[in-house]
């Protein structure tokens, strides 16, 4: 009976066949148990020997047990070498998690070499590339994230897509990273994933210049990760600053500051004194205090977080570069001209170092440079620096975005200054319309675009129109800023030489008092605009008229750098 024969030999492989399996799963069950009993008795060694008398009423650390577990390791190891992978991907998430970031990598490099499975290997993957991210390292960041997503389980697949996402939309791949977000979103399943995802999908809209889309997604997560995790919690204070970057840059310094403090206080009582989070949360409350005109704060918030990131985290970290760019606009809103064009060039340099050459990073401390050449009156050099910054705007987030808004913004002032008043003009309605588009028409950016195009369309004999626009950025500025804001202070200046120029010094004069205090806050890096207001002093001065032109005369002979266009209006004084 062949067939017979056949089939019961078919039948008998089979059993065959199943049993192996069984074998094997009964085996690799075992294995698990084993690995996950070595893993816990690790754990509970950590905690021996912390007795009352040992400690002495101190309290002891996590870095102090992370310590200890990285010391008892390979004693560990000895018993069961086969949890080499997922005891070193605990240590390198747990010193990840304190800031040592050398420590991290160093398990990280142990724990891939050591993982045999789909599973230990992918997750030791995910947090080498975790750590290589937060080392600025995104290129290798990226393929350790897309070797992990490959073999990942299910139980890992969203985390290592967001982590994914979070490293594309650092390189600027925003699309990319919009897409790997969103498809983690859409696949989860409890409040914990849709938490996380929403805010990768929060700080990725931000880079996209989608604010409102960021500060809804923000603060959907911050709703549930204060559910989920209570106020006292990293990821809590990690969403509540996120959320404070996407409110600063909407206009509302106050309620940034005040979620960049929750943060700040969170972090600190949870990660000691310092940590690259905390330098982070320093940073950002000292440029919303800069926003809200308090310099003496932000200069020593920003430079104690430069201070600990240089520490922490070397001095070509991106982090840093961002850093001594909020030092060098502090600089010169000091008057160190000079001071702030190096540190700039610093910046510049780790940036791209650490982003590559085209970057939304790069472009706005490109922009911030140009800004600063026209302050030392290097006009030429103040153009080619903008249009180097408007290209890699464009390059880095595509011509729809509000940061070209900004470029366009930077360019116009550059070629005013350089008398190109119609080409200043072009580059000016570009960047109140894409400003007005992106942002929204009352937002500071906007109306500070509305304050320079005025400007630019009274040199050009529009006085009509510059009325119009500097009369309009004036109202809706007195409600966007903080009362006695400098940049407050500049858009009253631009409705102060508009109307002076339409010769109604009624309603120039109305506004004065109130310019000269708003200027006065800008301190050092306000003394054009005062001199500016200094001359529409003197052109409307109703009584003491010589020495309103006295006055005005001794501003202009004490600027190292006199404007084109105000040397102009200076000389016509007394004529």
């Amino acid at each position: 009976h062949r067939l017979a024969l056949g089939i019961g030999a078919a039948f008998a492989i089979a059993i065959l066949a199943g049993a192996a399996a069984t074998a094997w799963q009964a085996r690799a069950a075992r294995a698990e148990a084993q690995r996950a009993d070595a893993v816990r008795d690790f754990l509970l060694a950590l905690f021996n020997g912390i007795t009352p008398d040992e400690s002495k009423g101190r309290v002891v650390s996590a870095r102090e047990l992370v310590d200890r577990g990285a010391a008892r390791l390979d004693e560990t190891l000895a018993r069961e070498p086969r949890s080499e992978a997922a005891l070193a991907t605990a240590l390198a998430t747990a010193y990840r998690q304190l800031g040592d970031f050398k420590q991290a990598r160093a398990f990280a490099d142990r724990a891939v070499a050591a993982g045999v499975d789909a599973p230990s290997r992918s997750a030791a993957l995910l947090e080498r590339g975790r750590t290589r991210a937060a080392q600025g390292e995104f290129d290798e960041a990226e393929r350790d994230l897309r070797d992990a997503l490959a073999q990942a389980p299910d139980a890992q697949r969203s985390e290592v897509g967001l982590r994914l996402a979070d490293v594309l939309a650092e390189r600027g791949r925003l699309d990319e990273a919009l897409k790997q977000a969103q498809d983690v979103l859409s696949q989860a399943r409890v409040p914990i994933e849709r938490e996380r995802a929403l805010a990768a999908l929060g700080g990725i809209d931000f880079r996209r210049g989608k604010l409102d889309d960021a500060a809804r997604e923000l603060n959907e997560a911050l709703t549930l990760a204060r559910h989920e995790h209570g106020e006292a919690n990293t990821q809590t204070a990690s969403i509540e600053h996120d959320l404070g970057v996407v409110v600063l840059q909407q206009g509302d310094a106050k309620s940034a500051a005040a979620l960049f403090e929750q943060a700040l206080a969170t972090r600190r009582a949870l990660l000691g004194s310092e940590h690259p989070d905390i330098a982070d949360s320093e940073f950002n409350l000292g440029t919303a205090s800069r926003r809200a005109g308090d310099r003496e704060r932000a200069a020593q918030l920003i430079g104690d977080a430069v201070a600990m990131q240089r520490k922490l985290l070397g001095a070509q970290h991106p982090s840093v570069a961002n850093g001594l760019n909020s030092l060098a606009v502090i600089a010169y809103e000091q008057g160190d001209v000079a001071t702030a064009i190096a540190r700039l060039r610093e910046a510049i340099d780790v940036a791209r170092a650490a982003y590559g050459p085209k970057h939304a990073t790069v472009a706005t401390m490109q922009n911030n440079l140009a800004a600063m050449q026209r302050a030392a009156g290097r006009y030429a050099d103040a153009e080619a620096t903008a249009r180097e910054a408007l290209a890699t705007t464009i390059a880095a987030v595509g011509a729809d975005h509000y940061l070209v808004g900004v470029a366009k913004l930077g360019l116009g002032g550059a070629l005013a200054d350089r008398g190109d008043t119609k080409g200043a003009l072009v580059e000016l309605r570009d960047a109140h319309a894409l400003l007005s588009a992106k942002l929204g028409a009352q937002h500071q950016d906007t109306l500070l675009a509305q304050a320079a195009l005025a400007n630019a369309l009274r040199a050009d004999g529009q006085l009509h129109d510059a009325r119009a626009q500097a009369d309009a950025a004036l109202d809706a500025a007195q409600k966007a800023f903080p009362a006695g804001h400098p940049r407050l202070g500049r858009i009253r200046l631009a409705a102060i030489n508009a109307a002076t120029s339409e010769g109604d010094c009624a309603a120039a004069r109305s506004n004065m008092d109130a310019a000269a205090k708003e200027l006065a806050a800008a301190g050092a890096s306000g003394a054009v605009d005062r001199t500016w207001l200094a001359v529409a002093r003197a052109r409307c001065a109703s009584t003491d008229h010589a020495q309103a032109i006295d006055d005005a005369r001794a501003a202009l002979a004490a600027l190292a750098v006199k404007p084109p266009d105000l040397a102009a209006a200076g000389a016509t004084l007394g004529h």
